[in-house]
This record gives structure tokens, C-alpha cells and sequence, in this order.
């Protein structure tokens, strides 16, 4: 007889994040070597996710424009369980850029999503937690017959880099305060001062009649 306290193994799912929800994810695997998060192509047509096979993508489907996915073997905590599940992470173009270059086994991660406002839908944000060490972590499990299985595609590979660029990072720098420094007159150098004082002179004499025009050059 089976011991009921023992977690009972189920199929491995694919974890999106909702409109509106917070979740904790601890990640089971890191990146490639580059740093990046490898993915997948797919587009958006007749109400579901096709797996994009390139030149052999049927034409109407492939039109449709092209969506970048990435996952990750990771776990999400379950508050009502107090559990930490294993799931395929489906990572977002938005996400990956926040995730690039940070992620490794063993962090957790916030993953959240607003609610739309309007006409305005907000992508899934990422933010690390906490770290974590990996030696105490789970192993981390296969994820293409998952995906093959939702794609129903059993071409499906994770080659792709995610296509948005890596962002600039600039620091400010420290200066004087600009509306400080025009509340303050300026001083005329030696030589601006000379040849106010030189134009000033012509002009007593012009006014004297000593002379007949100013030479303003």
C-alpha cells in the first residue's frame, strides 16, 4: 500500500504566468554558456501555438508573425500545498531580457504580471529573489517531450536565442546644478572685459562728437 504522505507524481506542465498573478519559481537549470536562454520560434494562428519549421512552415501559418519562447526546468511554490512543484518555466522575450546574463540553478524568481489597463497589456516581469545552493536542489528534468507534446511536434528544438537586443546600462554623473549656476551673473574674461570698456569709450566719444561712427568689430 502506498504511503499517502508521499507526493504523488504527475505529467510535467508548462507554467505561464496570468494577468494579475505573483508567483515564486526556483530555477533547476541555468542558461547555455553564452549566458542566454535558449527557445523556440512559434506563431499565433487558428487559436492555438504552431511550432515554426522555418522554410517548411505552411504559409498561411507562418504570416501570422513569429513569437520567441524560452523554458527552463524550474519549480513553482504552491502556498496552499507549501510544496514546490516541478514545471516547464515558459519564459517571455520580456522576461529573458530581465533573466539574461543572471540566471543560474539554484535562484528563485519572482515572475508577475499586471492586470491590462485599457487598451495596455504588460509583459511578464522577473525580478530575483534569493539564492540558493544548487547542491541541495532537485536534478533537473527533460522538457522536449513536453513541448513536443503541446506543439504536437516532434521537431521541436531549444536553438533559438531570444531576438530582442541586450539592453544599455549608463551611469549618471555628478555636477553642478544648472539652475543654480544661471541664478549667478557671469563674469566676462580679461579679454571680453577689455573690449567692453573699448566700446564704451567710443561711444562717450561719439556722444561728444569726437567721432563720427563706432567701430563695433
Amino acid at each position: 500500500m502506498a504511503n499517502v504522505s508521499e507526493p504523488v507524481p504527475v505529467a510535467l506542465r508548462v507554467f505561464r504566468c496570468k494577468e494579475g498573478e505573483s508567483h515564486f519559481l526556483r530555477l533547476l537549470q541555468g542558461p547555455h554558456d553564452d549566458g542566454r536562454i535558449k527557445g523556440l520560434l512559434c506563431h499565433w494562428c487558428k487559436k492555438r501555438s504552431h511550432y515554426c519549421l522555418g522554410n517548411d512552415c505552411p504559409p498561411a501559418i507562418h504570416r501570422s508573425g513569429s513569437q520567441w519562447r524560452g523554458y527552463l526546468a524550474a519549480e513553482h511554490f504552491q502556498e496552499r500545498l507549501g510544496v514546490w512543484h516541478p514545471v516547464c518555466f515558459e519564459v517571455t522575450e520580456y522576461s529573458e531580457l530581465e533573466m539574461r546574463d543572471l540566471a543560474q540553478r539554484g535562484q528563485t524568481w519572482t515572475v508577475s504580471r499586471a492586470m491590462r489597463a485599457q487598451d495596455k497589456i504588460f509583459p511578464v516581469v522577473a525580478r530575483l529573489h534569493a539564492r540558493n545552493d544548487p547542491s541541495t536542489m532537485p536534478a533537473p528534468f527533460p522538457l522536449l517531450p513536453t513541448l513536443q507534446h503541446i506543439y504536437h511536434c516532434p521537431w521541436v528544438a531549444l536553438n533559438v536565442d531570444c531576438p530582442l537586443p541586450s539592453r544599455t546600462f549608463v551611469s549618471p554623473s555628478i555636477g553642478d546644478d544648472p539652475r543654480k549656476a544661471s541664478e549667478q551673473p557671469t563674469k566676462d574674461s580679461p579679454e571680453e572685459e577689455a573690449k567692453r570698456r573699448e566700446l564704451l569709450t567710443q561711444l562717450k566719444k561719439r556722444l561728444n562728437g569726437s567721432l563720427g561712427a563706432v567701430n563695433l568689430g
